[in-house]
């Protein structure tokens, strides 16, 4: 038996390959000039908004991107402020007498004197939970 060399009868349909490359194209046109649309429809009907530096006064001084020169010292400088919130005596309103005091303190005082109470849940009500029931929705 001769030994039969089979292969394709046809090659692609160039035709259709043609036409999706161009419904693809005409697609990705149409979509990119809706969207332009829409945003001139926006931009002429919506008030434009300003930033309000009064939000963020600090960022209104800044005129570039501002880089760490030093990190590590940096962090050494906010730890050593956040110890000195955390474990010192400061004002916190004079006119109204309020200190802070150090963390450890403040603890100590809050074991001693006990949390005041929020409200009051005497007439709390608490159903014990009830497998297939409406009141655990299982």
């Amino acid at each position: 038996m001769p030994h039969r060399t089979a292969f394709e009868p046809k090659d692609i349909r160039a035709f259709a390959v043609t036409a999706t490359g161009l419904g693809v194209l005409f697609g990705t046109l149409l979509t990119i000039f809706l969207v332009w649309f829409l945003f001139s429809y926006f931009r002429s009907t919506h008030a434009l908004l300003t930033p309000r530096p009064a939000l963020a006064p600090e960022f209104s001084r800044i005129s570039q991107p501002v880089l760490q020169s030093s990190p590590r010292s940096d962090l050494d400088a906010l730890r050593a402020r956040d110890n000195r919130i955390l474990n010192g005596y400061s004002w916190v309103d004079r006119s109204t007498g309020t200190v802070s005091i150090p963390i450890d303190r403040a603890i100590d005082r809050l074991v001693q004197q006990g949390m005041p109470a929020v409200a009051d849940y005497s007439d709390l009500k608490l159903y014990p939970p009830r497998a297939g029931s409406r009141q655990t929705g299982f």
